[in-house]
This record gives C-alpha cells, sequence and structure tokens, in this order.
C-alpha cells in the first residue's frame, strides 16, 4: 500500500540540496548536464575526437563513482518513491572512507520515506527492500564508473584498491543500518 506525500519536500527538509532555491536550480542544471554526457555511451575507442575528458586516478575516480552511484540509485528508487534527487554534497572530499559516508547518509536518509509508502510488511523487512533496491542502484553505478574508467584507461591498481575499499565500506554501513531496523 502507499500514499501519495510527495517526496521533494521532505527531502529539502533533510538537506538534500533542494532544487528550489536560486543557487539549486543553476546547480541542477549543471547537474543534468553533466548526467546527460556521462550517460552517452563513449564510442569504442574510448574518447570522442576533441573531447575534453580527463580523469586522473585518485580522487576524479572516485567523485565519478560517486556521481554514478547517486544516478543509478536515484534510477531504482523513483519508481518505488516518485521523483527524488541524491546530489552529491558540495566540495565532497574524494577518499574511500568519505564517498562512502556521504553514500551511506545520503541513501539511509530516504528510508523513512520509502517506509511511509510502503505500509504493511514488519519494519525489517521494509528496510531489507529498500536496502535491496538501493544495492542494486549502487551495483549499476559502480559497475557504470568501472566501465568509464577502464574505457578511459585510469583503471589501474590503486583505483581499483579505491573502489574496493569505497564498496566494502558501503556495505558495512548497510549492513550496520540494516542490524539497527532489526532491533525495532
Amino acid at each position: 500500500m502507499s500514499t501519495s506525500r510527495p517526496v521533494e519536500p521532505l527531502l529539502a527538509t533533510q538537506s538534500i540540496n533542494p532544487v528550489h532555491s536560486s543557487t539549486g536550480i543553476a546547480a541542477e542544471q549543471a547537474k543534468i548536464a553533466y548526467s546527460r554526457r556521462a550517460r552517452q555511451p563513449l564510442p569504442h575507442n574510448g574518447l570522442a575526437q576533441g573531447s575534453d575528458v580527463s580523469i586522473t586516478a585518485g580522487e576524479q575516480s572516485l567523485l565519478l563513482l560517486l556521481h554514478t552511484t547517486l544516478d543509478r540509485i536515484n534510477d531504482v528508487l523513483t519508481p518505488e518513491m516518485g521523483s527524488i534527487h541524491l546530489h552529491p554534497e558540495p566540495d565532497s572530499e574524494a577518499t574511500p572512507g568519505a564517498v562512502a559516508s556521504q553514500i551511506i547518509r545520503l541513501t539511509t536518509r530516504l528510508y523513512p520515506v520509502y517506509a511511509e509508502r510502503h505500509i504493511g510488511p514488519p519494519p525489517y523487512r521494509q528496510a531489507e527492500r529498500f536496502m535491496t533496491l538501493v544495492r542494486n542502484g549502487l551495483d549499476q553505478g559502480f559497475d557504470e564508473a568501472r566501465d568509464i574508467l577502464r574505457r578511459l584507461q585510469v583503471l589501474q591498481d590503486a583505483v581499483e584498491k579505491d573502489l574496493h575499499a569505497c564498496y566494502q565500506q558501503i556495505q558495512l554501513g548497510f549492513e550496520k543500518f540494516l542490524a539497527g531496523k532489526a532491533k525495532t
């Protein structure tokens, strides 16, 4: 059973980058443009002729991961929750721990809205179903980022280790979230 309560006003009060402020509109337009460019498939040689794409190992790889992961989580949650807008926090730190913390924080903050729209199952079952969706988006985002980095030929040992460390930290955070719901 689902209710018709809109998601955006609740998210705006939870500080998930409101879109309706004067600075939020410009930021949202830039993110839409970025998202459209990021979703366009790269040519077989990895880069379009004259392209200005430049991603190096380290920070930029993790920021790409953050963007693609949040985009895919948005995609999988939208059919269940209506239009949502998870965006990286401004001036995001690009370390495996910081990226993992941000993904955990932004996604788990949406759970009360999901639970309110899916009344019926016990809270732990609701949380499991929610985390299944989020993990599907997470996996899609990681796969997409790896594919882009591979095509750009920057998916080297250090970058792969950072991606793996980030993924493991996110999974641990999600397990802690579920463990907390098991107690309710």
